[in-house]
């Protein structure tokens, strides 16, 4: 059957079949070329219980150089300068503190009193202008830190980016 094809196959007529062979031909050792050359990765065997030891939990100190914190918040805390806030308690004259520390969830505040734990409490910058509003915040933590307690507050409206420029 191949002898019947090819007595009809002009073999004299170089302009098609010639280009096609070659393109062909150059298809499979380009092929063949990449198989042996590209390595395939290698097919990882199933884990056995003696190679596979129990995740090992890092460290406080292994944490922190991942960058991690201990704490339970969600936002990164700032200290800087101390600012000094009129802190009011109900319909009290309002006391001074400052606010040691900030973040976007809340304030650190230095109180020369302790305040118990879900107290709502206003905060307002001494040095703001007259038209600032003053700012609820909630006590979650009480700590005495020598003659002062540390309160840490959460606020329970978060206030406007001007107005958090305000507390440092």
């Amino acid at each position: 059957m191949l002898a019947d094809l090819m007595q009809n196959v002009d073999l004299g007529d170089t302009g098609i079949w010639l280009p096609s062979a070659i393109g062909f031909a150059c298809g499979c050792l380009t092929t063949l070329f990449v198989q042996a050359t590209v390595r395939r990765p290698q097919r990882s065997q199933p884990a056995t219980p003696e190679k596979c030891a129990p995740p090992k939990k890092p460290g406080l100190q292994e944490l922190a150089a991942m960058g991690v914190s201990a704490e339970k918040r969600g936002t990164v805390r700032r200290s800087g300068n101390a600012i000094p806030v009129f802190v009011g308690e109900g319909d009290g004259v309002p006391v001074r503190g400052y606010v040691v520390d900030r973040s976007a969830g809340g304030i650190g505040l230095a109180l020369d009193h302790s305040l118990p734990l879900g107290t709502i409490v206003r905060v307002r910058p001494s040095k703001a202008p007259d038209t600032a509003p003053w700012v609820e915040v909630q006590v979650k933590s009480c700590r005495a830190e020598g003659t002062e307690f540390e309160l840490g507050c959460q606020f329970l409206k978060l206030p406007p980016f001007n107005v958090m420029l305000l507390f440092g």
